[in-house]
């Protein structure tokens, strides 16, 4: 039984993964990259409340476009150099 549900889990996974890759707001290319960094609970609260009020499936994507905005945000923003 337990080689079963492990099976489920790793095709579930499989075809999340696939789909969220290939449907990804401002993304040409399928996810391949995988990035693991702690944070403040604080910090995956206010991910969360952005999540939620823009009605985004997961906590993934909702970062995915949070890093797309911050980074759109620094390149429009005059150089301090």
């Amino acid at each position: 039984m337990c080689v079963v549900y492990a099976a489920y889990v790793n095709a579930t996974y499989a075809v999340d993964a696939d789909v969220v890759g290939w449907h990804s707001i401002g993304m040409d290319e399928p996810l391949s990259e995988r990035i693991i960094t702690p944070m403040q609970k604080s910090l995956v609260a206010a991910v969360d409340d952005f999540r939620f009020a823009n009605r985004i499936a997961s906590r993934a994507e909702a970062i995915r476009r949070l890093i797309e905005l911050g980074l759109a945000a620094a390149k429009a923003a005059p150089s301090k150099s």
